[in-house]
């Protein structure tokens, strides 16, 4: 850590995150993760987060739907396929800042974010 602060110590601007390291399933080149927008206890979209092939599997649905109750009313959770076939959430964030998935049809994105809203 004297090492990492004595590089960066100027550029941290609010702390440091620190992730485990997880074996990933791979398909091909790709990881198989999926991003989950959240919204008013509902699960909004389940998008592709990693441009994995069409064939992968989602994550399970009562893995996804047993998170629709965290207290905030528009957040994403990543979740990813571990090699060993289980799942695991690789991370949260705030809706307002995660964007939609690569490759995420737009429209169909900000049509749920209405539907959930209203």
């Amino acid at each position: 850590m004297e090492l990492f602060y004595k590089y960066r110590g100027e550029l941290i601007s609010g702390g440091l995150c620190f992730k485990e390291y997880v074996d990933l399933k791979i398909y091909g080149d790709k990881t198989n993760e999926y991003r989950v927008f959240y919204i008013a206890n509902e699960v909004a979209t389940i998008c592709r987060n990693s441009l994995q092939p069409n064939y992968t599997v989602e994550p399970p649905r009562d893995m996804i739907e047993n998170y629709k109750d965290l207290p905030s009313v528009f957040y994403t959770l990543d979740y990813a396929e571990l090699a060993d076939g289980s799942w695991k959430i690789l991370e949260a964030g705030d809706g307002s800042v995660s964007g939609p998935s690569e490759g995420q049809d737009l429209e169909a994105f900000y049509r749920a974010l209405y539907q959930c809203l209203n």
